[in-house]
């Protein structure tokens, strides 16, 4: 039915009302009529019928309002006071009734409509002017209010959202503060009919969720899903904002699984989620959020359980909300950096560097969508940071790790010092610095890593969510320094610190298996220091525990297997018991074999493995697992990083690997072997230190274009998902019958 039908008969029926017929504006009829002419007038507000239209919807909510029994009516007059300043908004001249423009001319409705306009924009830009004008608005019309109005609690929840959202500005907590307060006072001053409580407790359950981030009150997040949870069972199937309500619920959810761990919450969570994307409109203005909380949600499941096609889901839709969010909209610089951490988490799962690539892409991207000064942009370069310092551990390149490092220092630089990220900011910032000391070994880049991380820790109180994580990078960074410098109060401070983190985390933490190989370590250098056996025994369990807890196609999970095994070999050279040394060279057999697992770790345990077997088994029984890690260089070093950081790696890393395997030939009597393994290995060295290859340079000059695309076929041909020793592995660990008996896996 067109509009201006749809006007007249709802007039024949407030008119009928007005004589006494009430029963014309509360029969379903007229609410179906009603309901109908406000979605047609929602999805037009250019009509020109708009003054005439929301009249008309004044005039029937108003004619509600006066029919209803006393207490079920409050809904009714909130919404006619809505319409009513929207028709009067478009002309001045509106009939309303005389009571109504008296509220008008009062001010606080217009300057509640006002600010509520200002926040609708707040959708599409970025005005923190116009923010702090609108938070202003609602303060005097909440203050010029009397209490018995209803639209009071209206009033108060948008204050809330406004306040809410400079907090995600500014980071202040007196903000927050305030707007839970607001939120709570309007779930509270609304009637059981109003129609807006639904909309006021969702709000409520934001801010308090924001709050529980912040402080880590457990109180903030369970009565954060309780209101959640009652906007959602509260909801008419008519209310526009039911997206929102499944995406606050699911959010809150999903929050109280990383605390609990429950799956059940997990589950709902993303039930929720996929409920908000399923019933939200290609148009509405928050439709990229809710595809970017389903995609979080989705990928916090698969670090959970391991389903592939959750992750899969999770990064299409980030890169729907991508698609939706158009540069220039406040949420597509979010949406990017979502996907940015999507792909990196699908990298860890399968290896791929494409996806690690475009995780970089993405999340740099992100950082130039956002201009300077925005509240987000440090957000943006702290995700970027993880992404850079990712693909550095992954292929080794310097400049990755460098621009890592920038990335996190600008983060911290550009986050004022009272806000709640700030400390979170700094602990990435530790984690890159830690990393870099490890490169250059430059004492400034240590000290300054646990300067930053010291200070995440102090900042953040017992019992909040990242508390553990930062307590490991102090830990991390003092163990750094106490092998750099050999301090003891470093180590002390590094396994007090840990021990921290240890107890922080739920057993069942995602993160712990990473605690308890730092504990490992600490105290694995602690006997080192001491020569205390127990402190080695307790690291070989800490170690065990943290293979036993993550899964086997994590790209950690051969890092944790190689730890155990170092930690083996200690205590079998302290005791002499050989099957330690045995299982440390099943450990490093495994994870040698790990395809999922960075070139230099397995590498490193290939070559560990090999001298175990010659220590065990004699030089012979030894060649196999040296040829394949031989083969494993070419992971190692391949095209795709500069010279320079092929060289460090080659030099750091295979070390002996050049005359070790035909040292263990000659010694077994195989002097044919010893001859071409020693030429395998001097000509891949030298190959890739060298670069072997055609100089490009000339080409480059004459024809770039060309040198172009020889480089890039250059650096498929090395990319290391083509060249992986894990069958030469696995053909060796299926030739040995006797002996260790090693079995390798691809996992």
């Amino acid at each position: 039915m067109a509009i201006i039908w749809l006007i007249v008969v709802l007039n024949r029926r407030i008119t009928d009302a007005a004589r006494g017929r009430t029963n014309r504006v509360l029969d379903t009829m007229a609410l179906a009529k009603a309901a109908q002419l406000q979605r047609r007038i929602d999805a037009n507000r250019a009509s020109r019928l708009l003054a005439p239209a929301a009249c008309t919807l004044g005039w029937f909510h108003w004619m509600r309002y006066h029919s209803l029994p006393d207490g079920s009516d409050t809904g009714e007059l909130e919404s006619a006071l809505e319409w009513f300043g929207t028709a009067i908004s478009v002309s001045a001249r509106a009939p309303i009734p005389h009571e109504v423009r008296r509220v008008f001319t009062d001010g606080h409705l217009q300057q509640a409509q006002a600010a509520t306009e200002i926040l609708e924009r707040m959708h599409h830009v970025d005005d923190q002017a116009a923010l702090d004008h609108a938070i202003e608005l609602l303060h005097t019309a909440v203050s010029d209010t009397p209490p018995e109005y209803p639209v009071l609690s209206a009033y108060l929840s948008h204050l809330g959202i406004a306040l809410q959202t400079r907090f995600e500005r500014t980071g202040s907590l007196d903000d927050l503060n305030a707007a839970v307060t607001a939120c709570l006072k309007a779930v509270t001053m609304a009637s059981a009919d109003d129609t807006g409580r639904a909309a006021y407790m969702s709000n409520l359950s934001g801010a308090l969720r924001s709050r529980f981030a912040c402080t880590g009150n457990r109180t903030d997040l369970d009565e954060s899903i309780i209101n959640a949870q009652g906007a959602v069972d509260e909801a008419s199937s008519t209310d526009p904002n039911i997206p929102a309500y499944h995406s606050n619920l699911g959010s809150a959810l999903r929050i109280r699984f990383v605390l609990d761990s429950a799956l059940d919450d997990l589950n709902a969570a993303v039930i929720a989620g996929q409920h908000a994307v399923s019933a939200s409109s290609p148009n509405d203005p928050q439709i990229a959020v809710y595809l970017s909380t389903l995609s979080e949600t989705l990928r916090t499941r698969f670090e959970r359980t391991g389903g592939v096609a959750d992750i899969r889901a999770a990064v299409d839709l980030s890169r729907a909300a991508v698609d939706v969010s158009t540069p220039g909209h406040p949420h597509f610089a979010t949406s990017l950096s979502g996907l940015g951490l999507a792909l990196r988490v699908r990298f860890e799962h399968t290896g791929a560097l494409d996806d690690l690539n475009a995780a970089v892409t993405a999340s740099r991207a992100a950082v130039e969508a956002t201009p300077l000064g925005h509240s987000d942009r440090s957000d943006q370069l702290a995700n970027l940071g993880i992404a850079l310092r990712t693909r550095y551990e992954r292929i080794g390149a310097l400049g990755d790790l460098d621009e890592a490092v920038a990335a996190s220092r600008r983060a911290v630089d550009e986050t004022p010092s009272e806000h709640v990220d700030y400390a979170d900011h700094q602990a990435k910032l530790g984690l890159a610095l830690g990393l870099r000391f490890e490169r250059k070994r430059d004492k400034a880049d240590v000290d300054e890593a646990v300067t930053v991380n010291r200070a995440a820790v102090d900042a953040t109180p017992p019992g909040h969510l990242n508390r553990a994580s930062y307590l490991c990078g102090l830990s991390n960074a003092l163990q750094m320094r106490y092998r750099h410098a050999g301090a003891m109060k470093d180590l002390d401070g590094a396994v007090t610190a840990i021990n921290g983190a240890v107890d922080a985390a739920r057993p069942d933490h995602p993160d712990l298996p990473r605690y308890l190989s730092a504990l490992a370590g600490t105290l694995q250098s602690r006997f080192e220091k001491t020569g205390a056996l127990e402190d080695l025994d307790a690291a070989v369990t800490a170690n065990r525990t943290a293979v036993d807890g993550i899964l086997p196609n994590h790209p950690h999970f051969a890092i944790h297997q190689y730890n155990l095994g170092v930690a083996l070999r200690t205590r079998s050279e302290t005791t002499g018991a050989a099957e330690d040394r045995r299982e440390a060279a099943l450990l490093w057999s495994r994870a040698a074999g790990s395809v999922s697992a960075p070139a230099a770790s397995r590498l490193r345990a290939a070559r560990a493995c090999a001298q175990a077997i010659a220590e065990l088994d004699g030089p012979a029984a030894a060649v196999v697992m040296y040829r394949a890690a031989s083969e494993l260089l070419r992971l190692l070093a391949w095209h795709g990083i500069s010279d320079a950081d092929r060289q460090y790696l080659l030099t750091n890393e295979a070390g002996s690997l050049a005359h070790d395997p035909a040292a263990c030939a000659v010694t077994a009597g195989d002097l044919r072997q010893a001859i071409e393994l020693l030429e395998q290995n001097r000509s891949v060295v030298w190959s890739q230190l060298l670069e072997a290859r055609i100089d490009l340079t000339e080409l480059e000059l004459a024809h770039p274009d060309l040198a172009s695309k020889l480089h890039r076929c250059r650096t498929v041909l090395d990319e290391p998902a083509h060249h992986d020793a894990s069958p030469r592995l696995r053909a060796h660990a299926a030739s040995r019958t006797g002996g260790i008996g090693i079995p390798i896996e691809d996992r």
